[in-house]
């Protein structure tokens, strides 16, 4: 179990660090990559961000080395989750040794939503843009792209980070944060990746500039395959796909706050995946967005030990950038 620490008092542990999962409604375990992981830093940090008392675990990997500066790679848990979950079940440490960046679980922050009725459900959220008409009317809404802005403050003043390379990747909930932090805190990072959650349908943001977005969505997510017409299983094929008024409202949202070509190719398909390619309109390299559906995927995020999970496919993207 990682103990939280306040910040301005640090403690750190050394030893070996494995991926296990805490959950199989959350992830197939993997042991994949961790035979190599030799001596390694976490270090859980707990700090106030506009009065609220809020946490994040930062994963060091044993080849770091002050001297050089490392990519950052943020994890963003879903509803009901926390840093630590992910830090336990995504596959990322295992990446961060292979790939030598650091490796960033936040916590976000509790409310009282309106599903269960207001005062019976409190649960941990990001605030994406869909979560003011989620909470019940007494809660104030939290900063949190103040938040991000704080903790890349903190980690660069504490880590060698390379701020060319920072990434944003999340699950469900934080899968919708990630892509708020495209539009409000795209100045500082670099690209952006996110499964099981989204934009609302049908409404347009200003990035302050354009960053490369990868989205994914299981084609069995229970979570978002009710709210379609296609109720169970969401077709593994795009034209099927985009005549859902749903799915095709959340896919233009994106091409239209990021400037896309509406038009799309289909792209680095898989026996497991599917991959539309959208091009910006600019004709620049990094000016796109990728949507991959997963077959048979419901709403969880996949770590197996016999082929890609999420983390290495949001990897494979993030490293090109």
């Amino acid at each position: 179990m990682i103990k939280a620490i306040h910040i301005n008092t640090i403690i750190l542990f050394w030893g070996l660090i494995s991926v296990v999962s805490c959950g199989k409604d959350d992830v197939s375990p993997s042991s994949e990559g961790t035979e190599n992981i030799q001596e390694s830093q976490t270090e859980t940090v707990v700090t106030i961000s506009n009065g609220d008392q809020r946490e994040y675990i930062v994963y060091t990997p044993s080849t770091y080395d002050e001297k050089n500066e490392h990519p950052l790679v943020f994890q963003l848990h879903g509803s009901s989750g926390n840093g630590e979950k992910f830090y336990t079940i995504s596959g990322w440490n295992a990446l961060a040794e292979q790939y030598n960046f650091i490796a960033v679980y936040p916590t976000s922050y509790i409310y009282d939503l309106r599903l269960n009725g207001c005062g019976n459900d409190l649960v941990t959220k990001w605030n994406n843009y869909n979560l003011p008409k989620e909470v019940c009317p007494t809660e104030t809404l939290r900063d949190d792209t103040a938040f991000f802005n704080q903790i890349l403050d903190e980690l660069i003043n504490a880590y060698s980070i390379d701020e060319s390379r920072i990434y944003m990747a999340g699950f469900s909930n934080g899968s919708g944060m990630v892509s708020r932090l495209a539009v409000e805190l795209s100045d500082r990072i670099t690209a952006v990746g996110g499964l099981a959650g989204f934009f609302p349908e049908d409404t347009i943001y200003a990035p302050k500039r354009i960053r490369p977005l990868h989205l994914m969505l299981g084609t069995t997510d229970e979570k978002i395959a009710y709210r379609t017409i296609f109720q169970d299983t969401i077709p593994l094929d795009f034209q099927q796909l985009f005549t859902d008024p749903t799915l095709r409202g959340i896919t233009q949202t994106y091409i239209k706050t990021f400037d896309l070509d509406p038009n799309y190719s289909v792209t680095d398909s898989t026996e497991y995946t599917l991959t539309a390619t959208f091009e910006g309109n600019s004709g620049e390299p990094d000016h796109l967005m990728k949507f991959t559906i997963w077959k048979d995927l419901g709403h969880f995020f996949p770590n197996p030990d016999d082929r890609d999970g999420a983390a290495d496919v949001l990897w494979k993207f993030f490293e090109r950038y």
